[in-house]
């Protein structure tokens, strides 16, 4: 059985245990179609983070970005630091090639999703404690240790249970994924990328017929397709958009069933030609970043 999906530049390619997605434009995954990815490999952070939640790539995905809460065994209260941390990868993309570097605290409580604008030097990161997206200053392009800290939004009057986010190619459009409405929230931006220049809701999409907690959201380049990872259905859901970045126009063509790869996936990221899709959680991939 084959079933045809393209992700980014028009391509996006898994082999997957009961079908395969293949390069060539053709029919797009079926709402209703179950699959369960293959296996490609996995690379443990648990040494530095035993529940990660979000990651990302830098642009030539030479350097990854891991985000969570580490629970701290000494206590049985379930206290957890939260943590960024950056690895670099010797071949772009290639989690076997990884290797630590550096560990940014921040305190920001039950950290989420983590993403940076297209030079990287500026890193948001979203959190449920406070339903906030926080804005960083980085000296150095995708160097943790050059973070400072500079603003933030709160969706809190939208949605109560923040759990990720995307932006759109200029950051002038931002997404919030909602657990407390299963909703996806679109705000426009004054200034792009820029958090403490005005934001403001401009649409919201409610996808709870997908998937009751949307946790993580990606983009592909053009914004004519979207990709929710959910917590309760434990799918990867894929939608189109007629309109790049306008999620009034989305539409759900399939998912793709990881209950054998991930029960409870909450991070999801994808190289930059979308021929690999990289996965997290905080159950089956307790301390693990996933490649399928």
């Amino acid at each position: 059985m084959a079933i045809r999906l393209r992700k980014f530049f028009g391509i996006f390619s898994i082999v997957l245990c009961i079908l395969t997605f293949v390069k060539e434009d053709a029919a797009a995954l079926e709402s209703g179609d179950n699959a369960t990815p293959l296996f490609v490999q996995n690379f443990s952070v648990e040494t530095e983070e035993t529940k990660p939640r979000g990651l990302t790539f830098n642009n030539d995905g030479t350097k990854m970005f891991v985000v969570g809460g580490q629970e701290n065994n000494s206590s049985t209260s379930g206290n957890a630091d939260d943590d960024l941390h950056e690895y670099t990868l010797s071949t772009a993309f290639d989690i076997s090639t990884a290797s630590y570097v550096d560990s940014l605290a921040i305190s920001v409580g039950d950290p989420m999703s983590v993403k940076f604008n297209n030079d990287g030097s500026k890193m948001f990161v979203s959190e449920t404690t406070n339903d906030r997206v926080h804005e960083y200053l980085l000296t150095a392009n995708f160097d943790l240790s050059s973070a400072t800290y500079e603003s933030f939004f709160s969706v809190q009057n939208d949605d109560s249970t923040l759990f990720a986010f995307d932006f759109n190619n200029d950051g002038t459009m931002m997404y919030v994924a909602g657990g407390q409405n299963d909703t996806i929230y679109q705000y426009k931006l004054d200034v792009g990328f820029d958090l403490s220049e005005g934001v403001n809701l401009l649409r919201t999409k409610d996808v709870s017929a997908q998937d009751g907690e949307p946790f993580g959201i990606e983009f592909n380049p053009d914004g004519t397709r979207m990709f929710i990872i959910g917590t309760s259905h434990n799918d990867v859901d894929q939608y189109d958009l007629s309109t790049g970045f306008n999620i009034s126009t989305l539409s759900h063509v399939g998912f793709l069933r990881l209950d054998n790869e991930e029960r409870n996936p909450s991070g999801i990221a994808f190289s930059t030609s979308g021929l690999k899709m990289f996965i997290t959680g905080t159950k089956d991939l307790s301390g693990t970043i996933r490649e399928v």
